[in-house]
């Protein structure tokens, strides 16, 4: 140590709940983090502090400084007999007094909220008990009397903060709502994803399967604004691949967007922005005056601002003359669409799974009826996606392209050549020999040959009974169109 610097090895700066390793070394001007992993160097202006704290950090005393701007700093791995020698220094320095914080360890769970800067605040009878940089936070919503904060994630982080709940009580003496009140403080000082500039485009009351509602949809060059009844959600444009991260409800994550939207509902629109400003910025790709077809409407829009490619359903045709089949996922009836590069299930939950991620597919002969089968998806890390109750119609079509696909297909020695062979005896009269059973126990019965040792896992081979809610199928599928964002 000399005059004018103080230098520290071996400590660590706070970010996003990682302690990065690092020096730090103070000087008359500054404050100076390198980190010793990445070699980035992170520079403080004395000038812009506005006061330090001596605070407990992980398991360590820390150096908190709160900027004149309002971010925070945390820089852990500290002595306790190093606070005196910080002290003096800031004190002959800086002319900056080192307050030494101590926390509330009473266990209580109410507090007094203080917003400080851009940091969140929570005391206990003059006692800390923590704060909240609301940097850190991404997303935040409201519900009666709860506040529900999201926060950024940090990969490097083993675990993480993901979601806190602060109940708000009601003040009977004011007509405001004081959780919406707190909400807008944290989205004002949080300052995540504001609504400014004029938008794009407003679609107002679009039905939305996920998530379940009506929302006003705003679009933005950057992002989206769902505004519904009870949520409201905000999209960045760079996060749509899949929704990463996803939007939140409660404890349901939604990576997908849908939109339930008729084919026969047309607009007029006319965008938010001048001719000349859209022309430079999309290429001549956007006019001001769009009209037509709402769903095409959606799309053009979308397509100029992610600058990704619009998925549409393939070559596929089933035996109803759409490009999906209607089945089940878990007991909740929808459509399986065999895409160029994949198949989507929609709509509850969606299910995307991409032909590089398959492993095996199964044609599974449902135990409750002869009149349908069930499809199975095997990915290459494990996972099994059953699709039931899919009619026997449909099975020449989607036999043929998984076949086109070159994915394998686990339980077929021989290829059947038609639905009719496979489910030829399928009628609901007593009596009628049932073809597809009596094949696979044929079937069966040669791998038991084959190998007699597994004799008592063939057994069950080829019968997996499953229980399922069997429903019937709409395939209206002409009179709506289905809009993802994945």
């Amino acid at each position: 140590m000399n005059d004018f610097q103080l230098e520290f090895n071996d400590v660590c700066m706070e970010n996003l709940g990682y302690l990065n390793p690092g020096k730090i070394k103070l000087s008359n001007q500054s404050i100076t983090f390198k980190n010793t992993k990445t070699g980035k160097v992170e520079h403080i202006s004395a000038n812009d502090i506005d006061h330090c704290h001596w605070v407990r950090l992980a398991d360590s005393p820390a150096l908190k400084c709160l900027l004149k701007s309002g971010p925070m700093y945390r820089f852990g791995g500290f002595k306790d007999s190093d606070f005196d020698r910080l002290s003096a220094y800031l004190k002959k320095n800086w002319n900056m007094e080192l307050k030494n914080i101590e926390p509330c360890i009473t266990g209580t769970n109410q507090a007094t909220a203080n917003f400080i800067g851009s940091v969140l605040e929570f005391e206990n009878e003059g006692q800390l008990l923590f704060d909240i940089p609301l940097a850190n936070v991404n997303n935040c919503s409201s519900a009666k009397n709860e506040v529900i904060m999201e926060f950024n994630q940090n990969d490097e982080c083993a675990v993480s903060l993901m979601e806190m709940r602060l109940y708000i009580s009601a003040d009977p003496n004011t007509e405001e709502d004081p959780a919406k009140e707190f909400k807008r403080k944290i989205a004002e000082k949080a300052g995540f994803l504001k609504e400014s500039g004029k938008e794009l485009a407003v679609l107002e009351q679009v039905l939305c399967a996920t998530p379940r509602g009506r929302y006003d949809i705003k679009i933005y060059p950057t992002m989206l604004a769902l505004h519904g009844k009870t949520f409201d959600y905000k999209i960045p444009i760079s996060s749509i691949l899949r929704l990463d991260p996803p939007v939140k409800q409660g404890q349901t994550r939604y990576h997908f967007l849908i939109m339930d939207i008729l084919k026969d509902d047309e607009i007029d629109l006319e965008l938010g922005l001048p001719e000349d400003v859209l022309k430079e910025k999309y290429n001549g790709e956007l006019p001001r005056q769009l009209s037509g077809p709402l769903f095409e409407i959606i799309s053009r829009i979308m397509k100029c601002l992610v600058r990704k490619q619009i998925t549409v359903p393939g070559n596929f045709v089933g035996h109803t003359g759409t490009p999906a089949v209607g089945c089940a996922y878990k007991s909740a009836g929808g459509f399986l669409y065999p895409l160029q590069h994949g198949f989507l299930y929609v709509h509850k939950p969606p299910v995307y799974v991409r032909l590089e991620e398959i492993s095996c597919i199964n044609f599974a002969r449902s135990h409750v009826t002869t009149k349908s089968f069930d499809f199975e998806i095997q990915t290459k890390q494990g996972n099994i996606f059953t699709f039931t109750s899919i009619m026997k119609e449909e099975y020449g079509k989607l036999y043929d392209f998984v076949v086109s696909k070159g994915i394998n297909i686990t339980n077929t020695g021989k290829r059947l050549e038609t639905t009719e062979s496979l489910f030829k005896g399928s009628s609901d009269e007593e009596g009628e020999r049932d073809h597809y059973a009596e094949h696979l126990k044929s079937e069966a019965r040669e791998k038991e040959e084959n190998n007699e040792n597994d004799s008592d896992e063939s057994e069950n081979l080829f019968f997996e009974y499953v229980y399922y809610y069997e429903m019937k199928m709409n395939y209206g599928l002409s009179s709506k169109w289905n809009l993802f964002f994945i």
